[in-house]
């Protein structure tokens, strides 16, 4: 199911008087319609309705009052516009300075509070937001505890599952989500919450409950410029957002922990992933690792006096780290800490993410999310192989170029052969962004340009001796590429698939 069927939804809400939707809110209207009823919300002139209010977003191609006339003809209400609008008659135009700002607030008074009667955790960092959000969903299934998903996947209410198009959805779809999940009867939501989402205000009329910090590392500087905005646009989930009786559970293993410690309210609850030869650690849970045999990985948990041995079918060092979020967050909203670490042990694949692809081949095989620095080089360092590892990875168009040739670095330093191709090269020309990873390899002999990412994964296949791991970076979980303004299906798990399976039969 994609996010349309969400905007396609009728609202089984009470109709909503304009008077109450916009009380003490900075706008103005055209007319007296102030007792006019809304029975819905949209932001897509596709999806309005008899009686749904539609917001007129601006947005970064197109302005959204060019589809005013589409969404009257099909029975909006009334219109919400940031800026002059001529020619609407026969509906209210209602007229503010920030629509989204505006749009989240109406949302929220709509959907009556969703927020305040679910446990909702947002956990936001870099990387492993995603891995986080399901290990911590499954620990609370596990204690009997049924929470909402919202995040980069997939947006999951209890009720169905819906493809996300992006992190954090806007405010009203994610009042929408919220809402069904409160009706659903489900007991809380964990969100991934991006920097995008924080600075633009989708989550303001939320209240969380707990915040989760994974770690900070360069990403989005196209948009932030540094990471001291990154940095801020990161602390507002801690600073402003969290409940003051909430909880924050924070990696201080990360150099940026410091500061978003000295911002955060409610009670903080720290985590650290340490040598098994240097326990020292004032982390209130301690993580050891004790390696990885036959794919499962194996740790000890040490919080408060108590220290547990566990174990998760999930490969690579980092998600120990993960897995010691997941435990602190679980024990904060009402897990046993035994329970915690039992429920790792059925741990789910999550999608994209170290994605073992086990066609009965006689090498190794994952799919990762993998695409920042910082990423590639936990993937390339943290999953181990008795063999060769084989990369094949490329960097997305349209987005931070400073990180290309550092990645392309930390490829030929960490794999013992590299195959670098295209990515989601978007509005960019896939040579160029080739060049730009080049730039940062000064040996090349254990490196090659394929350019079709669809070959490029059929070569490292070909490469693969046994015991060797190949390694396919950067989309994760996607099943699209964007090559210009089109998404063209392509997923790296169909492809290598559809390749293993080609060898099987060769072989046979």
């Amino acid at each position: 199911m994609n996010l349309a069927s969400i905007n396609n939804m009728k609202s089984d809400y009470n109709p909503v008087s304009l008077a109450k939707l916009f009380a003490g809110l900075d706008c103005v209207v055209a007319g007296d319609f102030s007792e006019m009823m809304v029975t819905g919300l949209a932001n897509d002139s596709r999806k309005v309705k008899p009686g749904d209010l539609f917001f007129a977003v601006p947005g970064f191609v197109t302005d959204g009052k060019k589809f005013i006339p589409e969404a009257v003809s099909l029975g909006a209400t009334g219109v919400v516009v940031q800026s002059d609008v001529s020619g609407i008659e026969g509906v209210p135009v209602i007229k503010c300075k920030d629509i989204k700002r505006t749009m989240s607030v109406v949302a929220n008074r709509f959907f009556d509070f969703p927020s305040t009667s679910l446990h909702i955790v947002g956990v936001t960092g870099t990387n492993g937001k995603t891995t986080v959000s399901y290990l911590f969903t499954h620990i609370m299934d596990c204690c009997g505890e049924k929470y909402g998903r919202i995040g980069t996947v997939e947006y999951y209410t209890g009720k169905r599952t819906v493809n996300a198009l992006n992190t954090t959805p806007d405010a009203l779809e994610l009042q929408t989500l919220l809402a069904e999940m409160r009706d659903f009867g489900m007991s809380g939501c964990v969100m991934e919450v991006s920097s995008h989402a924080l600075e633009q205000g989708r989550c303001n009329d939320m209240e969380f409950t707990g915040a989760v910090f994974t770690n900070l590392t360069q990403d989005h500087l196209d948009y932030h410029k540094d990471m001291e905005n990154y940095l801020k646009a990161k602390s507002i989930l801690f600073s402003d957002l969290l409940k003051e009786d909430g909880f924050a559970i924070i990696n201080i293993d990360d150099p940026y922990s410091g500061k978003i410690k000295s911002l955060c309210r409610g009670k903080i609850l720290t985590f650290s992933v340490i040598g098994s030869s240097n326990r020292a650690s004032t982390a209130d849970i301690k993580l050891i690792d004790g390696g990885c045999k036959d794919n499962i990985r194996y740790f000890e948990v040490t919080f408060g006096n108590r220290t547990l041995s566990g174990s998760m079918p999930l490969l690579g060092r980092f998600n120990l780290s993960n897995a010691a979020a997941a435990i602190g967050t679980a024990i904060s909203s009402g897990c046993r800490f035994d329970e915690a670490i039992e429920a790792l042990k059925t741990s789910p694949q999550v999608p994209g993410r170290v994605e073992r692809i086990d066609l009965g081949q006689p090498f190794e095989v994952v799919v990762d999310y993998a695409h920042t620095p910082d990423a590639l080089k936990n993937l390339l360092t943290g999953v181990e192989s008795s063999g060769e590892k084989i990369l094949v990875f490329g960097c997305g168009g349209n987005r931070d170029k400073t990180k290309r040739p550092i990645m392309g670095k930390i490829a030929v330093e960490f794999a013992d052969r590299v195959i670098i191709t295209s990515d989601n090269p978007r509005n960019e020309s896939p040579t160029r962004i080739i060049n730009d990873i080049l730039k940062g390899i000064s040996q090349k002999e254990d490196c090659i340009v394929v350019e079709d990412r669809n070959n490029a994964i059929s070569e490292a296949l070909k490469k693969a001796k046994p015991d060797d791991l190949v390694i396919i970076a950067g989309k994760g979980h996607e099943d699209y590429q964007v090559v210009g303004n089109r998404r063209i299906y392509f997923s790296d798990v169909d492809v290598v698939k559809k390749y293993l399976k080609k060898m099987s039969h060769a072989g046979s």
